[in-house]
């Protein structure tokens, strides 16, 4: 039996904190750009709220196809193929 080599937290955090930079340097700009400029008129004020609620229903919709996925597989075993 093989055992799982678990990698420290830390270690971890450093293989992700090139990607994270780089959608760090990507993102922060726009959203300044956003949140300073035509979200910060009184016509627009809402625009940061529908783009918040929709970030979070897109997530819960995930996670609810996620288990139910998870919960197809553990009844079914998958999809095979070769049948």
């Amino acid at each position: 039996m093989t055992q799982k080599t678990v990698i420290p937290l830390p270690a971890q955090i450093l293989a992700w904190l090139p990607i994270i930079i780089g959608l760090a340097v990507l993102y922060v700009p726009s959203l300044v750009d956003l949140f300073t400029g035509i979200w910060s008129s009184d016509e627009q004020m809402h625009r940061p709220i529908v783009l918040g609620i929709s970030l979070w229903l897109y997530r819960w919709m995930r996670t609810e196809q996620i288990a139910k996925l998870r919960q197809f597989v553990k009844i079914y075993g998958g999809l095979n193929a070769h049948n």
